[in-house]
C-alpha cells in the first residue's frame, strides 16, 4: 500500500529496493494500475521479463526490452537497420581489420581475437568513444576508465585496434548495419527520437549499464520508477555498474521504498541468512 499510495500521489520519482523473491513484477503491476496516467513505458532487462509483463499489464502500457526500444529509435533515425546472425557484424569487421596487419603484429592480434571482441562490446556497454572522434556524441566513459574495466589492461596495439574497430562499427551503424550492443549504444550516445511517457519504469536497476540508464531516462517526461535488488551483483561482464541504483537515485532525487518480504522460502530460513541481506524477512 505504501508504494501504490506513493505512485498515485504527488508525482515524485521512486526507487523500490526489491530483494530476492519479493514480487518485483507483481509490484510493478500494482504500480501501473495505481498510476493516474495509463500511458506508461516499462523497460525490461530481458525478453523473459518483457513477455511476463505483457501478459499481466494493461494494453495501454508499452512494454519493451532496452534493446527493443533502442532498435526502434535507431531504425527511425537512419531509416533502416539489419542484423546478420549468420555473419555477426563484429566478427566480420574484425576480420577486415586483421587483414591490414602482418607479421608479429597480426599474430598478437589474432591471439587476442576474442579479447578484442569482448573489449569492443564492453566499450559499447560503458558508452566509450575514442577521444577526438564524434564530438557531438554523448560519451559516457573515458579511455582510462574503459581500460580499467577490462579484465586486463590492453597492449598499445590491442588498444589501438579496439578503438579502430569501434569507430568502424559506429560508421557501419549509420549505414544501418548493427549488432545487439548497437541497439542501445547508438541511440544512447548518438541520439534519436526517444518515446515520451508520463511515467517510465525500469526493472533490474542494479544490473543497469550506463548506456541503458541514458535510454531509460531519456524516455521519461514526468516520473521515473526503478525496481531492483540492491544486493544483486551480476552482469558486470557487460559493464553493469555496482552502484547503478544509487546513481539513479541521486540523479533523479528519488524517494526510496522497500520490498523486504520474500515468498521463496520460510521465515526461519530468511532469518538464518540475514547476515548476507539484513533487511529480508520471510
Amino acid at each position: 500500500m505504501a508504494i501504490t499510495d506513493f505512485v498515485s500521489g504527488d508525482g515524485r520519482n521512486l526507487i523500490i529496493n526489491a530483494l530476492a523473491g519479493t514480487g518485483k513484477t507483481t509490484t510493478l503491476e500494482m504500480v501501473v494500475k495505481a498510476s493516474k496516467n495509463p500511458m506508461i513505458l516499462c523497460l525490461a532487462f530481458n525478453l523473459r521479463i518483457k513477455n511476463e509483463m505483457e501478459k499481466r499489464f494493461p494494453p495501454t502500457t508499452s512494454v519493451r526490452t532496452f534493446n527493443g526500444c533502442g532498435h526502434r529509435i535507431w531504425a527511425n533515425s537512419v531509416g533502416h537497420v539489419h542484423m546478420d546472425k549468420e555473419k555477426p557484424k563484429m566478427n566480420e569487421l574484425l576480420k577486415q581489420e586483421l587483414a591490414e596487419f602482418k607479421g608479429d603484429d597480426r599474430k598478437e592480434l589474432r591471439e587476442a581475437y576474442w579479447d578484442i571482441l569482448s573489449g569492443v562490446s564492453k566499450a559499447k556497454n560503458l558508452g566509450y568513444i575514442p577521444e577526438g572522434k564524434f564530438p557531438e556524441a554523448k560519451r559516457l566513459c573515458t579511455k582510462e576508465s574503459f581500460h580499467a574495466a577490462l579484465d586486463e589492461k590492453p597492449s598499445p596495439l590491442i588498444a589501438e585496434l579496439i578503438d579502430s574497430l569501434l569507430l568502424r562499427s559506429i560508421k557501419s551503424a549509420y549505414d544501418g548495419w548493427i549488432d545487439f550492443d548497437d541497439q542501445v549504444f547508438m541511440p544512447a550516445l548518438f541520439g534519436g527520437a526517444f518515446p515520451r511517457f508520463p511515467l517510465s519504469s525500469l526493472t533490474k536497476g542494479k544490473t543497469s549499464v550506463p548506456r541503458t540508464m541514458r535510454c531509460c531516462t531519456s524516455s521519461s517526461t514526468d516520473r521515473l520508477c526503478v525496481v531492483g535488488d540492491p544486493w544483486q551483483s551480476i552482469y558486470g561482464f557487460r559493464g553493469a555498474v555496482q552502484e547503478g541504483m544509487e546513481r539513479l537515485q541521486a540523479r533523479f532525487s528519488c524517494e526510496e521504498r522497500d520490498l523486504a518480504t520474500t515468498f521463496r522460502c520460510p521465515a526461519g530460513l530468511s532469518k538464518a541468512s540475514n547476515g548476507g541481506s539484513p533487511t529480508i524477512v520471510g
